[in-house]
């Protein structure tokens, strides 16, 4: 049989603290979107899997090894068994080593991030039941590869593929879109874990928290689906 459970928090930081950006200096005016933490419990007689995801930029290792025990135990599951990722918004709480020289990391954020993760394990794993799941995926272009190469041997972030000495892209282009779906049997979906390779930034210095395209994408699957 195949358990699964979901849950939600939201993780907004407060107004008039430092977002991560990329090389700006910015703090929060607004909240021009959610950013939330969601958590997908599975599990099936050969063990379980708790994902969970974060509208941050990133965390660091160091942070996400000391909160895993705090976390395990508020999930009642092994350590080994939980995945945290994050979505890579730069619209975000600034909670990586410095991306300008007067910015700091958010220790308080991140005091109170833990408390949430450890909420957010801890209900998915508690509203596990039996589901059915599917897998699809499609191809549609959201994005592409930003390194070109040039016949002099050169490479260019965000470079221009139509020059005249363009080589190609440095690497492929995946195009792929993924995703999981998990239901209760024969009821609504409880679950969408979805992937894709694009880098899902848009805002790089503005001054309001957004989970850029992962929410936007998020959006778009509730409107549909409702509030999974």
């Amino acid at each position: 049989m195949l358990e699964a459970g979901a849950a939600t928090r939201i993780i907004n930081n407060e107004l008039g603290t430092d977002i991560q950006a990329a090389g700006h200096m910015k703090k929060v005016q607004r909240i021009r979107d959610d950013l939330e933490a969601n958590a997908l419990w599975l599990k099936s007689n050969e063990g379980g899997l708790l994902f969970i995801t974060c509208d941050l930029a990133a965390l660091e290792l160091s942070y996400v090894e000391e909160i895993l025990p705090e976390i395990a135990a508020a999930a009642g599951v092994d350590r080994n068994d939980i995945l945290i990722g994050c979505s890579h918004t730069h619209s975000g709480p600034s909670v990586l080593g410095p991306s300008h020289p007067d910015k700091l990391i958010d220790t308080a954020y991140l005091k109170r991030l833990r408390a949430w993760l450890c909420a957010v394990a801890s209900e998915a794993v508690s509203s596990a039941g039996a589901v059915e799941i599917a897998t699809g995926k499609g191809i549609a272009e959201i994005g592409y590869n930003r390194r070109v190469c040039y016949a002099d041997g050169t490479h260019d972030m965000h470079g221009d593929p139509n020059r005249a000495d363009a080589t190609g892209l440095e690497g492929s282009n995946d195009p792929q879109h993924s995703a999981l779906f998990v239901r209760t049997p024969g009821k609504a979906l409880k679950a969408v874990l979805y992937n894709s390779t694009a880098h899902p930034v848009n805002f790089y210095g503005a001054d309001f928290l957004s989970a850029d395209f992962p929410g936007l994408a998020r959006k778009y699957l509730r409107d549909v689906f409702g509030n999974i």
